[in-house]
């Protein structure tokens, strides 16, 4: 953009009004906030952070699919709008199972059906992590989410939920702890959401004090390489368990930062129970594989 224009007819040099495509104009009325998932995962960009093993991604992979329109008769979540969902995951074969068991296990809200492995393949995309440079990883979320739109009988087209699995994963920072780094990347995937109307998902590792300890303990900390992670973030969530002591306890997702003002300390709980199958190996010889199904539930008393 130029500085200043000259007038077409008086030749004039005049100086050019930078604000004029930045400037608000004011609604006049209150606005809905827009959701990912009904009443608790707000619309753009977000953190979502849990340490290493609490099961970040069993919690998440189920989350983002009701995301995608596949809610269980048995979850009490609500979306109105459903979205395609881009995963950029280093663990493609853990979602897999995952997928397996919302295909197997799961009664569509609404109907006595289970989802299609074609219905999944049609909204849930996984794309190989890949550590890149801001300029690439601009590159790389801007086609996913373009490419991965659709449209909206009513509204037209819909952007797509975009999941980082993990940000150490998918971003190459050379320093670790650079808050400057973090925070060029997080604008940079702010300023995409804003312009193509996607959403992000940016999962993150707690420290490792953080195992130890419950869901409640690990409020207010930020995730391991640099508080911009959560700063920057439109919203925040903490990913833990609510007994770390017990193996079986429950993982719980509990909102700590978010700008709608009633969410803070909004927790949705997961319940994974396990499934076998004796599947053919590459010898032909069956083997035992099992795959987590995954419940979820709105905490009531949250």
């Amino acid at each position: 953009q130029e500085d200043f224009l000259a007038d077409p007819v008086t030749g004039e040099i005049k100086v050019k009004k930078r604000l004029d495509d930045r400037k608000v104009e004011l609604a006049k009325r209150l606005i809905a906030p827009e959701w990912v998932i009904d009443g608790i995962i707000p619309s753009g960009v977000g953190s979502l952070s849990g340490f290493a093993g609490v099961g970040k991604t069993t919690a998440i992979i189920p989350l983002a699919c009701a995301a995608g329109g596949f809610v269980s008769h048995l979850d009490n979540l609500k979306v109105s709008i459903r979205r395609k969902v881009v995963i950029f995951t280093e663990q493609p074969s853990q979602i897999e199972r995952l997928l397996y068991g919302i295909h197997k296990h799961m009664i569509m809200k609404g109907s006595n059906t289970h989802p299609s492995w074609e219905e999944i393949s049609d909204w849930i995309h996984l794309i190989n992590s890949k550590r890149e440079s801001i300029t690439e990883l601009q590159m790389s979320l801007s086609e996913a989410a373009n490419d991965y739109q659709y449209n909206h009988e009513k509204l037209g087209l819909i952007s797509p939920l975009i999941i980082l699995d993990t940000a150490a994963a998918n971003l190459k920072v050379e320093q670790e702890n650079d808050n400057g780094e973090i925070s060029n990347n997080m604008a940079m995937i702010k300023e995409l959401s804003e312009k193509t109307h996607a959403h992000f998902w940016i999962i993150n590792h707690l420290s490792k004090d953080a195992k130890n300890q419950s869901i409640d303990q690990i409020m207010n900390m930020t995730a391991r390489g640099g508080s911009a992670w959560g700063s920057d973030a439109q919203w925040t969530a903490l990913i833990g368990k609510a007994d770390p002591d017990n193996i079986d306890s429950e993982t719980i997702l509990k909102i700590d930062k978010e700008r709608i003002g009633t969410l803070r300390g909004a927790e949705i709980v997961f319940k994974a129970a396990f499934q076998s199958e004796h599947m053919a190996d590459k010898l032909g010889d069956l083997v035992e594989v099992s795959y987590p199904v995954v419940g979820m539930q709105r905490s009531e008393t949250a």
